[in-house]
Parts: C-alpha cells; sequence; structure tokens
C-alpha cells in the first residue's frame, strides 16, 4: 500500500526520466531541495528532483478527500557556470512543457495542472559549490486521499517504504523522543 501522494511523487519522475535520457539522476524527494540537502548526499548532475511543497486536504462534500498538491521539481546542473545555467534552464523548459493542462502523470482521478512558473534558485553558495538550480512549480489537485490506505476504516499496522515492509510501531517508536 503506498497512498495516492506517494503514487503520485512516483509518477512524475517515471514520466519526466524518458524525455530527457542524459538524465543521471531523476526521482522523487521529500520536500524542497536546499544546500543543506546538495552537502549531505552525493548528486549526480545533470538531475531534476520532484518534491512535494506542500498538500492542503479538502474533505469533498461526499465525504471523500483531495489535495491541492503544491509540487516542485529542481533542475540540477554542474560544471562551467554558463554552459551548467544554459543546462538548467533547458531541462526546467522540458519540465514546464511536460506539465501541460492536460498531464495527469498516467494517473486517474487528477485534476488539471495549474499556476506553472519557472524560477532561478539563486545563492553564492551554490554557484561557490559549482552548482546551478532552476525549478518549476505548480499546483494539481489529486482526489481519492486516503481511499487505498484507509480501506478497512483503520490505519493498517504497516506502511511500505520503497517497497519494503516498515511497521508503524517501529516508525513511532523511533521519532519518540
Amino acid at each position: 500500500m503506498t497512498g495516492r501522494i506517494n503514487t503520485y511523487r512516483a509518477a512524475v519522475p517515471a514520466t519526466l526520466r524518458p524525455l530527457m535520457p542524459a538524465l543521471k539522476t531523476c526521482e522523487a524527494q521529500l520536500g524542497r531541495f536546499d544546500l543543506d540537502r546538495l552537502e549531505k548526499t552525493s548528486l549526480r548532475t545533470p538531475a531534476v528532483l520532484v518534491g512535494i511543497l506542500a498538500a492542503p486536504l479538502k474533505v469533498n462534500a461526499n465525504a471523500t478527500s483531495s489535495v491541492f498538491i503544491e509540487v516542485a521539481a529542481f533542475a540540477v546542473t554542474g560544471g562551467p557556470e554558463a554552459k551548467r545555467d544554459d543546462a538548467a534552464w533547458a531541462i526546467a523548459e522540458v519540465i514546464a512543457a511536460t506539465a501541460h493542462s492536460t498531464q495527469r502523470w498516467g494517473l486517474d482521478d487528477i485534476g488539471e495542472i495549474e499556476k506553472v512558473k519557472i524560477s532561478p534558485v539563486l545563492s553564492s553558495a551554490l554557484s561557490d559549490r559549482g552548482v546551478s538550480i532552476v525549478v518549476v512549480q505548480w499546483t494539481q489537485k489529486l482526489n481519492g486521499i486516503g481511499t487505498a490506505i484507509l480501506e478497512a476504516g483503520v490505519l493498517p499496522p504497516e506502511v511500505y517504504i520503497n517497497d519494503e515492509e516498515v511497521s508503524l510501531d517501529d516508525l513511532f517508536e523511533e521519532a519518540a523522543p
């Protein structure tokens, strides 16, 4: 069991990857990409990292739930400054062109993409590390939130993370102070 949000998180990179076969990394990540993450991981560039920035929940009149997913796809490149900037913008343009109003990422029960925008992530610290980042952001309504997870009416005793079953008790024990 994965849930609609995790399914969406996997579907976006899976759709983008074949469009840019030269990418060395194209994957989902948790939230915003920043300098902290860059310093803590060895990211192979060029890369696209897709994160959900927020997912405000709306309970519909029929007692189903929807979220208005706020998505960010980060085009990350390295190398000489002029080339890496051009590459980051080119990757972002492909992402933005793919994130059109009829794009559903292979999923059902999903709304139109709205509010697409492209912005550079400017930072002298990024520049000092030889990295350029351009982010493409959009929103999209995702319906049927929680239905697959809560089919029995209660949260199951396990979830799957990266196709590996994990007990919720184990997760909560790890998070306890």
